[in-house]
């Protein structure tokens, strides 16, 4: 017996002094979105699996209509011009986030909790340091290859970056700006290396289907293959929207969208600054034979989806008319069909960041409402808020 209670204090002990995963909701918005300290947004509908009923992508507050399954920060970058080398916080994975699994090498110190605080005077997490009604406030780094605080292998990461990242969110209880949530980065090259070409990426799993009417993965794959996507360019946003999955039951979309960026060299946007460029791309499921819509699951193949995007691409937005090579519909024409899709918003390059630099990067999840035209749920793609 004293040997089976030393065992369990040791337990207890290492478990105490690993990486502690946390999460919380925001709800000073009309928007909940499950936000974490390792730099993901969204539970996998965890929530509804476990019986917390927490939300993962709610909107509005309360109405069963969920628009993110999963998502999180992407980052990569050549170490001293040559090695290939992307650190992501989140990729596609059937379950969503788990500990030391592949894909998931953004990790904060042991002990390190998700900040909360408020701008408003009469809540319990008032600081005059806050910027909205509601901020949270990670740090966290991909220069462990290892699980802090244990043994655990982080699946096939090798090659960190060495980067540091301060991630905040914001969202506001004001009627004109409760539809989303800011997203603002800090990232720190905390190495001894230069990283030159360096993307970051907002990559999300957006699934839109109402809960309340079909339960979370109910239905296996065929739950999430009801989507339709789409990028504005002139806006740095894609979107997601229910084609026909619960059509009635789930009028409206969500949006990641592109803010700005600013380092050593300044503020840039693609409106302003020529050289720098913000890129969308999107791959299905579990894809790995299309030359197109493949997942990438290596640093090779994830910095190649970083580098040139499906708008940087003729078929883009022609047709068998004008370019026979991209047969009889244009990518974005393929991409409002049903299906199970991720897609990332990433953006750069920065150059030469140096052991120390630091940049800077704003992004921003948008839900809003579907114009009502009458039409189908595939081809509604009009939004209004």
């Amino acid at each position: 017996m004293k040997l089976n209670a030393f065992i369990v204090v040791m337990l207890i002990s290492f478990c105490a002094s690993a990486q502690t995963f946390d999460e919380k909701t925001t709800n000073a918005s009309n928007v909940r979105l499950n936000v974490s300290n390792s730099g993901t947004y969204g539970n996998a509908f965890r929530g509804y699996r476990d019986g917390s009923g927490n939300p993962s992508g709610e909107y509005p507050a309360g109405s069963g209509i969920e628009h993110v399954f999963e998502s999180g920060i992407w980052f990569g970058g050549l170490i001293n011009g040559s090695t290939v080398a992307v650190s992501t916080a989140s990729v596609d994975a059937p379950q969503g986030y788990s500990t030391g699994s592949a894909g998931f090498e953004f990790y904060p110190e042991v002990g390190a909790t998700l900040k909360e605080t408020s701008s408003l005077r009469n809540s319990p997490f008032y600081s005059p340091s806050a910027i909205s009604h509601q901020d949270f406030i990670a740090v966290f780094s991909d220069e462990n290859v290892q699980v802090p605080g244990t043994q655990t292998q982080i699946g096939s990461h090798i090659d960190p970056l060495y980067v540091e990242v301060t991630a905040r969110s914001y969202n506001w209880n004001y009627s004109f700006s409760d539809f989303f949530v800011i997203l603002d980065y800090e990232i720190e090259n905390t190495g001894a290396n230069t990283i030159d070409s360096a993307y970051f990426g907002l990559w999300a799993n957006t699934v839109v289907r109402n809960i309340n009417v079909t339960p979370a993965g109910s239905g296996g794959a065929a739950f999430y293959n009801k989507g339709g996507n789409g990028y504005f360019d002139s806006l740095q946003m894609a979107y997601c929207f229910d084609n026909n999955g619960d059509p009635g039951f789930t009028d409206s979309y969500v949006g990641q969208k592109f803010l700005g960026a600013e380092d050593k060299n300044g503020f840039h946007h693609p409106t302003s600054d020529a050289r720098f460029k913000a890129h969308y791309n999107a791959w299905q499921f579990n894809s790995t034979s299309d030359p197109v819509y493949f997942q990438p699951t290596n640093d090779n193949t994830r910095y190649q989806k970083m580098t040139r995007g499906l708008n940087d691409q003729p078929c883009w937005d022609a047709d068998n008319t004008t370019n026979p090579g991209c047969g009889t519909k244009s990518y974005q024409e393929q991409m409002k069909e049903a299906g199970n899709r991720s897609d990332l918003v990433y953006v750069g390059h920065f150059l030469n960041e140096e052991p120390g630099d630091k940049n800077k990067v704003s992004y921003a999840f948008i839900f809003a409402t579907k114009q009502e035209d009458d039409n189908p749920n595939g081809v509604k793609n009009n939004v209004q808020q």
